[in-house]
């Protein structure tokens, strides 16, 4: 190169100086030429190995580096600086007890050479003898009191002494002694803060960190992991994706992600970013758990089941994967694997609360409610903070004849002690302008706005709303969306997707929206929300069509019911709630396009009376199937059709033919039908069906309406609860009060009667739907009406309080 002759004519110290120049500027390939050639000259000049070792570690080649050190300390041993390169060299390597020997002895041949100390402290550190690396880290800081990374590695070394109030003085002490340059500091002090679960400040230091240095990959990760624990899951989302772009091929980064685009509900996304963690690292069983959830919640099970197939051979002790199974099979029917599944997850875990809570939701769906609610204490004494957990709860306890309704309320409230009551220091005082007759902002959270009985339900509602006085809000929830979805969002004024944002992220989106009455549709069942309205966002909150109950929460102010489900004076003790009690109904039926024309009743062709239910098999209670058996029993050619998703599987058919076989009533007399192909199929099952019979203390709803629609009249029995007189309210409305019973044995007669009268029976059919749609069942501008004065009514005494 042209430098040759030039250092050929030098002296070997003037040459090396050039070289060190050159390495201080940056120009390593002179510099390193030019050890070469003195080298060449000199193979054992200390100072020119020493040199060279520093430019092998300035471009990473740390075998090299250690080896020209190792002959420039057996050269020059009493030399300090080329024991502190050889230990960076060994450091590099891995070898960090050689490491922190050549850093003890620099510092011991050059007593002031503190970064000597300061790198002995590291690599006791770093070897965890947490003792020597505290007494490093003082001794540096004895010389140099300001020394920010000092400050930061000694709050280091106390945070894994377990000394976490010390550790955390220490990291402020580093951001005080260097504010724009204390951006690891900013981060470990934020980390302490995520442990002790104070979220926001931990999210301030980790955005400093970020501020200051941008390309710091744990400080984008962790940013990004406290955001998505703080329920701000879109954001997370975003810095995770920062953070992977920093170490693209980090397994990890790329794994977190995956769980905000979860949380988030973008399901394809996360799938994408499990297969990557997979790509990197095949071997990693939770890589294909989550990307089994991902599919999963796609409704791609048989991929899903694939992929927990490949987990369990990785991880065959992870019950999360047996429990991620039994899921997909209760989702897909199949009761008896889905138990099988969620019983061996048990025996790994018997204190897995999802996994009791999982086998609570078969045993509902099965009819086993006194089970299913045995399973849902289990698994809140083993999760108390799992809320849904105790939803599921409290949905199940509206099933059981053998809970009061004292009992009931008091489960509601419990909830709300535990789960309401930490969050009333959150709420914020409303602006909203305090107008009684101003237009009302009406806004209805559900997670369905969907093919779901309460789509068809609030449809009517939505479409009659007078826009003159009120501004109409959907927040949807909504995960398994379809063709009904933006049919229904499209009768809104503001449609807004609230899946995966955080309750405190919705409760400021209705606060900004102006809310004035938010309307909860949902309750304690799958995908509430009512934590958000635990929160308050709005003045005025109501419960309304999806719920049986009360919700139990102070936060809520007004249920909507009506005067025959809830008449006046009754129940009031009841509810957290004031009861808004409508004239009429409190819901308005909306016939399916499916349905086909009514027919006959069947009877007349088959010779005996088929009675019929459509309903849940949770709603099937030992009392309801008593008394069922014994109207059988009073009419020895009658046949009883049950009709319900589970009854397609042998575990669930099992179940029903054994609690009627306690009563005498063989298999034979029943008729047991699962799930059909479509719509319309079910719907044409009512053609079956001479008499419809309604399950208490928990009656049908959908269910009543559609076999009413169908012609088939339908016997009910009013208990002292709403659950068990949504019955006597759509019978009531509709004019038939004769169908309605008030104990056991008037249900018996009535349904006796029907059945030997066919002239009667077929009179009622034929009638049926003009009798609808002459009341105010179908009548959805009526129905809305009344809604909107008992809104204006919250609104008015609103306002005068």
């Amino acid at each position: 190169m042209a430098l040759e002759p030039n250092v050929v004519s030098m002296s070997i110290p003037d040459a090396l100086k050039l070289a060190v120049d050159f390495c201080n500027t940056g120009q390593l390939q002179s510099a390193e030429a030019i050890c070469k050639q003195v080298l060449g000259f000199a193979p054992g000049h200390p100072d020119a190995l020493h040199l060279a070792g520093v430019i092998a570690l300035h471009t990473k080649k740390y075998e090299e580096a250690a080896a020209s050190l190792e002959r420039a300390v057996a050269l020059a041993p009493q030399v300090a600086e080329y024991r502190y390169n050889l230990g960076l060299a060994r450091k590099e390597l891995g070898r960090l007890e050689e490491a922190a020997a050549c850093f003890a002895e620099a510092a011991r041949l050059a007593p002031q050479f503190v970064q000597a100390r300061y790198n002995l402290a590291n690599a006791m550190l770093d070897l965890e003898r947490l003792d020597e690396a505290e007494a490093g880290f003082r001794e540096v800081l004895a010389a140099q009191p300001k020394n920010a990374a000092a400050l930061n590695n000694l709050g280091r070394a106390l945070e894994m002494k377990g000394r976490l109030d010390e550790g955390a003085g220490q990291y402020r002490a580093a951001i005080a002694a260097d504010p724009e340059g204390a951006a690891e500091a900013y981060v470990n002090l934020g980390k302490l803060l995520h442990t002790e679960y104070r979220l926001e400040e931990a999210i301030k230091q980790f955005s400093r960190a970020t501020e200051l240095k941008p390309e710091l990959f744990p400080a984008q990760h962790n940013l990004a992991l406290a955001l998505k624990e703080s329920g701000r899951a879109e954001l997370a989302a975003q810095v995770f994706n920062v953070a992977s772009m920093l170490k693209k091929d980090d397994a990890e980064s790329q794994f977190q992600i995956g769980l905000a685009l979860v949380e988030l509900g973008r399901m394809d996304e996360a799938a994408a970013r499990f297969r990557e963690v997979i790509r990197l690292n095949p071997e990693r069983g939770e890589g294909h758990v989550n990307l089994g959830v991902a599919l999963q919640e796609r409704g791609r099970m048989e991929e899903a089941i694939l992929c927990y197939q490949r987990a369990m051979e990785l991880k065959p002790g992870l019950p999360e994967i047996q429990n991620n199974l039994g899921v997909i099979f209760h989702h897909l029917g199949q009761f008896a694997r889905a138990e099988e599944c969620l019983e061996k997850a048990l025996g790994l875990k018997s204190e897995y609360g999802h996994a009791h809570c999982n086998l609570g939701n078969v045993d509902k769906d099965i009819g086993r409610i006194d089970e299913a609610i045995a399973h849902y204490r289990q698994c809140i004494a083993f999760e108390p903070d799992y809320a849904d957990a105790y939803s599921n709860l409290l949905l199940s306890l509206n099933y059981s004849a053998s809970v009061s309704r004292k009992e009931v309320f008091e489960e509601h409230r419990e909830w709300a002690k535990r789960y309401e009551a930490p969050l009333a220091a959150k709420r914020k005082a409303h602006p909203n302008a305090r107008d009684p007759e101003r237009r009302l902002r009406v806004g209805y959270v559900s997670p369905d706005y969907r093919r779901h009985s309460v789509a068809f339900f609030i449809e009517p509602l939505l479409r009659h709303h007078d826009r003159a006085h009120f501004e109409v809000f959907c927040y949807s929830n909504t995960l398994n969306v379809d063709g009904i979805t933006p049919r229904l969002m499209g009768l809104a004024d503001q449609a807004r997707n609230i899946l995966g944002m955080s309750d405190e992220r919705v409760a400021e989106l209705v606060r900004a929206d102006g809310i004035d009455i938010l309307v909860d549709l949902a309750g304690h069942t799958a995908k509430g929300r009512m934590r958000l309205f635990a929160r308050k966002p709005a003045p005025v909150q109501a419960i309304y069509l999806g719920y049986p109950n009360t919700s139990g929460l102070e936060a809520i102010d007004w249920r909507i019911t009506d005067v025959h489900a809830d008449p006046p004076g009754d129940g009031d003790e009841f509810h957290s709630e004031r009861l808004a009690r409508l004239p009429e109904t409190f819901l308005c039926y909306q016939p399916p396009a499916e349905s086909t024309d009514v027919r006959p009743a069947p009877m007349g062709k088959n010779g005996h009376v088929t009675f019929g239910s459509f309903n849940l098999l949770a709603k099937a209670t030992p009392q309801v199937i008593a008394l069922w058996a014994e109207l059988l029993r009073r009419l020895p050619e009658s046949r009883l059709l049950l009709k319900a998703a589970g009854l397609g599987e042998t575990l669930a058919r099992a179940h029903v033919t054994g609690e009627f076989a306690k009563h005498g009533i063989g298999e034979e007399r029943l008729v047991l039908y699962g799930k059909d192909r479509d719509f319309a199929a079910h719907m044409a099952r009512y053609h079956e069906v001479d008499i419809g019979l309604d399950p208490f203390p928990y009656n049908g709803t959908t269910t009543t309406y559609d076999a009413l629609w169908m012609g088939v009249p339908v016997v009910t029995l009013a208990t002292d609860r709403h659950a068990g007189r949504v019955g006597k309210s759509i019978l009531e409305n509709l004019g038939l009060p004769e169908l309605i019973a008030q104990s056991e044995s008037e249900y018996l007669d009535i349904c006796l009667r029907l059945a030997g009268d066919l002239s009667k029976l077929d009179a009622l059919r034929s009638g049926m739907r003009e009798r609808m749609r002459a009341s105010p069942l179908l009548d959805g501008a009526r129905l809305t009406r009344n809604i909107e004065a008992a809104y204006r009514d919250m609104w008015r005494r609103y306002c005068a309080a």
